[in-house]
């Protein structure tokens, strides 16, 4: 038997998955918490196999930072995130967080049971966001280590700093966003930052960055 907690502020979409999920075989929802505030706590007493969250991320305490304390408490409980959109900086915080899969809260009932139970196989599932991957007046799309650097330069970092963390010279992170501003026909980089906040680049992943 697969225990899932649900954990949603919406009381008649978790009534929908509450429905969808127990009426699967060996599967049963075992809790459902109307926030993330003590997760941790709450992975203890109701021992889900699996839990089915919401981002949570307009709180205190995010759904990324609950998750991350919990992966790294119970690193055998797998955890599906549930995006309000599939937004690259979501997505990126997820896995950040050690999310196992992620889906939009708009998927259909099948698409949720099948990634459910591409979860508990070990899969790990992410919405495709390449329709929100054309940049720029000619819109362009942008290769990943592109959209990794501009999250980086969206979270204020220096060419300095982005190099340490990519493992590469400032030369070469400048070379880069010299590339991304030709493609995209952003004339400075406050352009394609202001660009990255409508997309969604710009979040607070998590509310304890320290801690992570």
């Amino acid at each position: 038997m697969y225990r899932i907690l649900l954990v949603d502020n919406e009381e008649i979409f978790v009534t929908t998955l509450q429905t969808i999920f127990n009426s699967l075989p060996e599967h049963r929802v075992v809790g459902v918490l109307s926030n993330v505030d003590h997760l941790d706590e709450d992975v203890e007493k109701f021992k889900p196999d699996i839990i089915v969250m919401r981002t949570f991320f307009f709180l205190k305490n995010t759904g990324f930072t609950a998750a991350a304390k919990v992966k790294d408490s119970y690193p055998a409980v797998k955890i599906i995130m549930m995006l309000d959109m599939a937004k690259y900086a979501h997505i990126e915080a997820a896995k950040k967080a050690g999310v196992d899969c992620c889906i939009v809260r708009s998927a259909k009932p099948n698409e949720f049971v099948s990634v459910l139970w591409r979860t508990m196989k070990g899969e790990h599932v992410f919405p495709n966001f390449s329709h929100q991957n054309m940049w720029g007046p000619f819109k362009v799309n942008l290769t990943d280590r592109e959209l990794e650097i501009i999250s980086y330069l969206c979270q204020n970092m220096s060419y300095d700093a982005i190099g340490q963390t990519l493992g590469v010279s400032k030369r070469t992170v400048t070379f880069h966003v010299s590339n991304i501003l030709s493609k995209t026909g952003h004339k400075n980089v406050m352009g394609l930052i202001l660009e990255s906040a409508h997309k969604g680049y710009l979040i607070n992943w998590f509310t304890d960055a320290e801690d992570f």
